[in-house]
């Protein structure tokens, strides 16, 4: 009786040109590293190893290079002429912002709730605080963005479940709210400086805050202690007009908020329908270390203080 093959044998991927290729040149396939997608070892692989073989027979033991084949993407690059596109370094910023966030997306096991806020009154108390600084000639504005704030760090404290950090075989809970703001870099890049005790300042304290720090976050002058850490991540894009999101977990923290622009809703009123401003947002959380009532139980909460923000200005 005849054996089967063994299973033990790692499957090679290879197009059918770069087979017949190999074998009219006695190459091994198993020693030439696949650059098409999922790791497949197409024509110019073989070409490449022609020209040079020294230089570019992989002689790797086996086991490295099936690893390699499952876990590297192909190299866009190859699929396009020089003609068809121009490359732009990437700066040390944005590379480390990559890593970061790959890891926290490989690593941390994401899980995502949503619920919608209704934010008229916000936006009353907000427009008419603008006014009267506005009349008082004091240079202040008050943006929804620093209310959202101020309620994330107050749920925080209501909700500790939510102020937490993985660390191991220990689970780190916080007495602070550090609130984490995401802010775009002019030329590309992302930095989420942070508002420290957030729930221990006002809102207008906030705002004044938030917009000291990300003037000089565009000049790159903050210093490490104000962008690293931080215990809860606030990112907002409702100003460009976005519904809703999910947004990454910045480690080392185990939870963020993402925040769509408010909307003009028909919703059931005591006397008919009502239009309302509605405002999606999405938590993100770390499953290791805040369960979904937990999680769900913290935007409950940030709904109830931010639809009701009068409470938000005698803090």
């Amino acid at each position: 009786m005849s054996s089967l093959p063994s299973s033990s044998a790692p499957r090679i991927f290879a197009s059918p040109l770069a087979r017949r290729m190999a074998r009219e040149n006695n190459l091994d396939l198993a020693m030439i590293a696949g650059s098409g997608p999922e790791g497949r070892v197409i024509k110019r692989d073989v070409e490449r190893v022609l020209a040079n073989p020294a230089a570019n027979l992989n002689v790797a033991p086996m086991e490295a290079q099936v690893t390699k084949k499952t876990t590297e993407l192909p190299d866009p690059k190859l699929f396009f002429t020089e003609d068809e596109f121009a490359l732009e370094p990437i700066s040390p910023m944005l590379q480390s912002i990559a890593k970061r966030l790959t890891a926290a997306k490989s690593e941390i096991p994401h899980y995502y709730v949503s619920i919608d806020c209704h934010v008229d009154e916000a936006e009353k108390i907000r427009a008419r605080i603008n006014t009267a600084l506005k009349d008082k000639d004091i240079a202040e504005k008050l943006t929804l963005n620093d209310f959202i704030i101020k309620a994330a760090a107050e749920a925080l404290i209501q909700v500790p479940e939510v102020n937490v950090a993985f660390a191991g075989d220990h689970v780190m809970r916080f007495h602070n709210a550090d609130i984490s703001v995401a802010v775009a870099l002019p030329g590309g890049g992302l930095i989420t400086p942070i508002v420290k005790k957030a729930h221990e300042k006002s809102v207008r304290e906030i705002a004044a805050e938030v917009k000291e720090l990300a003037a000089r976050a565009s000049e790159m002058r903050l210093k490490p202690d104000e962008y690293e850490g931080g215990t809860f991540s606030v990112s907002n894009l409702g100003m460009f007009g976005i519904s809703d999101f999910t947004a990454v977990i910045n480690p080392p923290q185990s939870a963020i908020l993402a925040i769509g622009g408010a909307e003009e809703k028909y919703l059931p009123g005591a006397s008919g329908p009502e239009i309302k401003k509605v405002m999606r947002v999405t938590l993100s959380s770390d499953h290791r270390v805040i369960n979904g009532a937990e999680a769900a139980k913290f935007v409950a909460t940030f709904k109830s203080i931010i639809e009701q923000p009068f409470s938000l200005l005698f803090e």
